[in-house]
């Protein structure tokens, strides 16, 4: 866990090196029974951005990312073009 929250620390500081004008929306989001996306941004174009940090890649790490994204992006993307 330490090795991953240095690095979320690093990527909240340098999100440009992921995608330039990435915008972080909030850290350790909390999805009421999924559990919690490391990074949720938005890019220049409004898009959700979901950034999880694994210490091992799996294949149960991509399945958690396309359910997070399934979960998550039809109510945040209605409350980033309220904006």
């Amino acid at each position: 866990m330490l090795v991953e929250r240095i690095l979320e620390d690093f990527l909240v500081e340098n999100l440009d090196l992921i995608e330039p004008n990435l915008e972080l929306l909030e850290r350790q989001f909390y999805m009421i029974g999924k559990g919690k996306i490391d990074l949720l941004c938005k890019d220049k174009n409004k898009k959700i951005v979901i950034i999880e940090i694994k210490k091992y890649a799996l294949p149960s790490s991509i399945e958690q990312l396309i359910s997070y994204g399934k979960d998550i992006k039809e109510f945040i993307q209605q409350e980033l073009e309220q904006e």
